[in-house]
């Protein structure tokens, strides 16, 4: 690292530019997902079924990389006009879109329905994921997007805001397969 750089970062983070190593110097603290704080802007009154800590914070984790879209049957899940709102990646900017209030519930039409009643729980995206990658190899206690867990308390919650046409319980996929196919 050249002297410039160096001097530019004790500038901007001088408790993270040390001359010399710290001896003993303990690690930062892994926190569960699970026992992190729900973030101080989220409302758990008016999204009671994301109030649980690790919901809420996942949304938030989500990269956006699409590796979940390389997951079966999440490859055959993108509408034919090449819409993601039938996706993982695109179900996870739907909720985020939902709790900070940039759409209502109403507004979101049905690839957002056909998102929630076909998904099967598999959990396949999240085992490609790569934010769960420590999960997925044994490193990690939980996953930090728990998808299924998501994807159910998104149906729930427009169950709950009268949205029409959201099946109570998930559904496996019809016979015939999806009802739309990725066009290539």
């Amino acid at each position: 690292m050249s002297e410039s750089c160096r001097d530019l970062g004790r500038e901007l983070y001088p408790e993270f530019m040390l001359d010399k190593p710290t001896p003993n110097a303990e690690p930062v603290p892994y926190t569960k997902p699970s026992e992190l704080p729900l973030p101080a802007w989220f409302d758990a009154e008016r999204w009671p079924h994301f109030a649980h800590n690790n919901l809420v914070n996942a949304v938030y984790r989500c990269q956006r990389c699409g590796t979940c879209l390389t997951a079966d049957p999440c490859t055959r899940m993108m509408y034919g006009d090449g819409s993601e709102s039938f996706t993982p990646r695109g179900t996870i900017g739907m909720i985020r879109a939902l709790l900070e209030g940039q759409v209502q519930a109403h507004e979101l039409g049905q690839p957002a329905i056909d998102a929630v009643n076909f998904c099967n729980h598999c959990n396949n995206c999240a085992k490609v994921c790569m934010v769960n990658q420590a999960w997925v190899n044994g490193l990690a206690e939980e996953p930090n997007i728990p998808n299924a867990d998501l994807f159910d308390a998104y149906r729930k919650t427009l169950i709950d805001l009268g949205v029409s046409g959201i099946k109570p319980t998930r559904l496996s996929p019809p016979p015939g397969g999806w009802p739309h196919r990725r066009t290539r």
